[in-house]
């Protein structure tokens, strides 16, 4: 059975075999996504939880390379969905990190299309058609510094699409870094995206301060994972926005980070007693793989 629980951790399940199983429920799941939450015959917020967990089943399926197409046979139903994200309407932060989600996935595959099987399932020229990179960095405008699990999303699935473009894109991608670094770069000096950066590394030292050494408390360790995770992806996008090494020294850094406590975070992170605490026994085996 397809629950909350076996979803999430489909990516650990660590087999190839095992996610082919789940083939044939992919067409099925259509369903979910073809009608919005406000027209679905389900009640709002279960169409909004089955829209959001058949996404986050195409988004592990992607990540194997697997199912992508589906992004340009339901092209339509995921332009009105895209929209609805975006608008007003939408309410859920956790639809907004599914859709991201899925995006970022496929976005990678169309990176590299032989790598899809079939191959050439998705193809960049289609995820340039589709306009996802607009889509996402206009959902900017929809988040607030308390959406910390959306923005890191959003970090990551914007450096998908740099990163794709430094591929697949004219001369490295340098139009399209250009672009988002124009967009994002007020952000991350003196407006949200500073705000909820500062906020990350905060949270997160004060979650590394309060972590037991001596027992294992499941929401400290979801935490620690959750902000350490945001760091990462707006790491990422700070890496994706950069040229290539081919481009000679950098000029100026694409947009400003706290690399000083951000540092320092990693060093403390890095030396943190949890790691030895991994390998004793009352830690369960699926800590080690959050958030």
């Amino acid at each position: 059975m397809l629950t909350d629980e076996n979803l999430d951790r489909l990516p650990a399940l660590g087999h190839e075999a095992r996610i082919e199983a789940l083939l044939p429920h992919a067409n099925g799941l259509l369903r979910f996504i073809v009608p919005l939450p406000s027209s679905s015959p389900f009640p709002e917020a279960l169409a909004t939880s089955l829209l959001s967990r058949s996404l986050d089943f195409y988004r592990t399926l992607a990540w194997y390379g697997l199912r992508s197409h589906i992004s340009a046979t339901s092209s339509e139903p995921l332009f009105r969905l895209g929209q609805y994200v975006l608008s007003e309407e939408c309410t859920s932060s956790r639809l907004r990190r599914s859709w991201l989600g899925v995006l970022e996935a496929w976005i990678k595959c169309a990176q590299d299309p032989h790598h899809t099987t079939p191959s050439h399932d998705i193809v960049w020229s289609q995820v340039v058609g589709w306009n996802w990179s607009q889509d996402v960095l206009d959902l900017r405008s929809r988040l607030t510094g308390e959406d910390v699990d959306t923005w890191a999303a959003l970090w990551k699935t914007e450096a998908a699409w740099l990163e794709g473009s430094g591929i697949n894109a004219v001369r490295a991608g340098e139009a399209e870094k250009i672009t988002a670094i124009a967009v994002m770069r007020g952000g991350f000096e003196h407006g949200l995206e500073k705000r909820v950066v500062d906020t990350v590394g905060l949270r997160l030292q004060d979650t590394l301060n309060s972590l037991s050494t001596t027992t294992f408390v499941l929401e400290q360790w979801r935490d620690t994972a959750r902000y350490a995770g945001a760091l990462s992806a707006v790491l990422r996008l700070w890496l994706s926005c950069l040229p290539p090494p081919s481009a000679g020294p950098l000029a100026s850094p694409p947009f400003l980070l706290p690399f000083a406590s951000i540092s320092a975070l990693c060093a403390r992170l890095t030396t943190h007693p949890l790691w030895d605490r991994l390998q004793q026994a009352d830690v369960p085996s699926y800590a080690a793989v959050f958030p």
